[in-house]
């Protein structure tokens, strides 16, 4: 296995999809992580797998949900994938991929899941295949669809591909295949591939993947993938064009994915518009094949194809289309995905939006400004968390506008929004135009607002919090004794406990109660300063009894 060559693609995925600022392009974070990335080699893999099944539980605690996963860890767990699927014996295969069955059951946040099952595409097998489609009934978004693309992966992968070690066809036809150079092969792998055994047509692809450099790879001693590349560009022009050809007459997905993988590993650009032509194929399977070839073939002519596929995209794809825009580099594909951003159907825009977002561009503000006014939700969802990652000052009134409209789903999006634009912005305008906002507002809108508060903190929200205990509507004294139970730092804890003890509103005393203990217990507070504090408001007989005793007890009195 070609293991620089695979650390590459991953290293451009994880540094895309998680880089902390826009200027962090793949190739720049490869480059400042070449001495960590170099580590990642053979002889660790082998050593992680033998620590197996503890190694894998290990490695796999380190995907964090909402992206804050380190990239190197990301890019060790994808090597290993590769290592197995590429290596890896049937049984060490099946164990690595019941660790990673066991993960995405485990995890609770629906991108972790969704991680853990893009790994399962390239390595279960079919003893996988039912744990797998259980997914399939999952709302949470994109893994249903991944679960579908890894159940049929794990259906073909190994049982197609993989040759068996005992005398068959198989090895007959590789013996064979072996004696042949030039046309004759390339004549014999045609062949190969419309054998109506797929393991025959598995091994053919397999093998004409590689035509032409694998006696150079064994006389170069494995130098640079690059070297190789150039190799085989050179020499497989003709033999790609000939492959190519064979996609239009091809109708049976399975050999179709086949071909498609086989004719993105020799990477020859020969076969640019036969895999263009099928990346918005209605078979799952196809258009994620023809999308992964394309991006080896020609990251270039994959953003020139994005446009169209985009136009007409169904939900169903949505999912494998993002995690493959996470292959390429922002400014490739950002005038790209905002060519035709109006034409796309929904899923198309949201992908945009993801996409921006998670690179951190403000190129996107525009858009994630009309998807969070317009009427669908997932759009707008998409859009305000663009905003919660990308909006500056001059988004201020429109977002805080926007707030003040929202009801259910959105609102809570809308209030993440606010809160993270306003915690980036060092003009403190979110901070006074929120607190506008509160006064100008009423009702619910008002506790809307306070919601909100708890989120950002800040001394000038705290006091517009803590007199807005005092209000005579009850529901907006009560959001803002919530707001200062969640509030984002320790500031709220004095007001807390005066509220806890002589609050005459036994609902609100219980709220206080209970978001002073989550602070207390928040791990490494230093309890010994709001002890003190807690001593001087509690003096005397004033207060409910049974929370006073409650509280003492948190400070072990």
């Amino acid at each position: 296995m070609n293991l620089k060559r695979i650390l590459t693609v991953i290293a451009c995925l994880t540094a895309v999809q998680f880089s902390a600022s826009a200027a962090d392009v793949a190739a720049e974070w490869a480059k400042e992580e070449k001495a960590n990335l170099d580590k990642i080699n053979r002889e660790s893999l082998v050593a992680i797998a033998k620590g197996a099944p503890d190694s894998y539980a290990k490695l796999f605690a380190e995907v964090k949900p909402d992206y804050k996963s380190s990239p190197l860890e990301l890019t060790r767990i994808a090597a290993l994938t590769q290592f197995m699927a590429s290596c890896g014996n049937m049984a060490e295969c099946n164990k690595y991929a019941d660790a990673l069955v066991k993960a995405a059951k485990g995890a609770t946040a629906g991108d972790v899941t969704c991680f853990f099952l893009d790994q399962l595409r390239w390595c279960a097998t079919p003893k996988q295949t039912a744990e797998i489609k259980s997914f399939e009934s999952s709302t949470q978004t994109g893994v249903a669809a991944l679960a579908t693309i890894a159940a049929l992966a794990s259906e073909r992968n190994f049982d197609s591909l993989r040759v068996v070690d005992t005398k068959t066809a198989c090895t007959e036809y590789g013996e064979m295949l072996s004696k042949l150079q030039g046309s004759q092969k390339t004549k014999a792998l045609l062949a190969g591939f419309d054998n109506p055994d797929l393991k025959i047509a598995g091994l053919a692809m397999r093998e004409a993947s590689q035509l032409d450099i694998q006696d150079t790879i064994e006389g170069m001693g494995r130098r640079k993938a690059d070297e190789i590349n150039k190799r085989r560009f050179a020499a497989g022009q003709e033999e790609t064009m000939v492959f190519a050809l064979k996609m239009k007459n091809t109708t049976d997905p399975i050999r179709k994915t086949m071909l498609l993988d086989m004719l993105g590993k020799r990477g020859n650009p020969a076969a640019v518009e036969a895999v263009a032509e099928c990346i918005g194929d209605a078979d799952i399977m196809i258009s994620a094949a023809a999308q992964n070839a394309l991006t080896k073939i020609s990251p270039e002519a994959y953003a020139n194809a994005l446009p169209a596929m985009l136009k007409n995209l169904p939900q169903s794809h949505a999912a494998v289309t993002e995690q493959t825009l996470m292959l390429l580099p922002g400014k490739l594909i950002e005038s790209a995905l905002l060519k035709d951003y109006d034409s796309y159907s929904l899923a198309g825009k949201d992908i945009v939006l993801n996409v921006l977002k998670n690179r951190k561009s403000k190129s996107g503000i525009t858009l994630a400004l009309a998807a969070i006014d317009g009427r669908a939700a997932e759009s707008a969802v998409s859009g305000y968390r663009l905003l919660r990652d990308c909006a500056t000052e001059k988004e201020a009134d429109v977002l805080i506008k926007q707030l003040l409209k929202e009801s259910g789903k959105r609102l809570q999006e809308a209030q993440s929004a606010v809160a993270g634009a306003a915690r980036r912005d060092t003009t403190g305008s979110y901070i006074t135009k929120l607190g506008e906002a509160f006064k100008q507002a009423s009702g619910t809108k008002k506790q809307s607002v306070l919601e909100t508060f708890g989120r950002i903190g800040s001394k000038p929200l705290l006091a517009l919090a803590e007199s807005a205990v005092k209000d005579a509507d009850t529901e907006i004294s009560t959001a803002a004794v919530r707001a200062l139970a969640e509030w984002s730092d320790n500031d709220s804890v004095k007001a807390l406990m005066s509220i806890a003890l002589m609050s005459a509103d036994n609902k609100q005393r219980i709220l206080a109660q209970r978001g002073l203990e989550k602070k207390l217990a928040a791990k490494g507070v230093d309890k010994a300063p709001f002890k003190k504090l807690w001593e001087e408001i509690s003096k005397g007989d004033q207060g409910d009894a049974e929370i006073k005793k409650q509280i003492n007890a948190l400070f072990g009195q």
